[in-house]
């Protein structure tokens, strides 16, 4: 994805999509996701699986930004504590989806997380 020749911005959206199609298709599996999640607090191991994959998730984003602002797409941020908020936006609303599915409708929620990074992103609309 962030080697393909093309805008940041349509990468960005298919990552978001993509992620959101990811987590949807975990839905029965969720508690036992946050269940993993909560082991990880008391054992290094999982904690270190599980950091590893909101690294690699950090990392893409990471550079998706970063060639953004390289072709004059985005406004120069800081690339690293964006990607993170960014993580931090999709999975707090995995995480509100699991705890109230009747609360987080992902088709009414559809791009918003991505729009509202977009706004700040987008060069002349910060």
């Amino acid at each position: 994805l962030t080697g393909a020749p093309g805008p940041a911005e349509e990468k960005l959206r298919k990552f978001f999509r993509t992620s959101v199609d990811e987590i949807r298709s975990f839905e029965r599996l969720m508690p036992l996701a946050y269940e993993f999640l909560a082991l990880a607090a008391r054992r290094k191991i999982v904690r270190n699986v599980i950091g590893g994959y909101y690294h690699r998730y950090h990392a893409v984003l990471t550079a998706l930004l970063r060639q953004g602002i390289e072709q004059g797409e985005f406004e120069p941020v800081p690339v690293e504590d964006t990607a993170l908020a960014m993580v931090g936006m999709l999975e707090g609303i995995a995480l509100l989806w699991m705890v109230d599915p009747d609360w987080v409708d992902w088709d009414r929620l559809g791009d918003l997380p991505l729009e509202i990074a977009l706004g700040s992103l987008r060069k002349g609309e910060a």
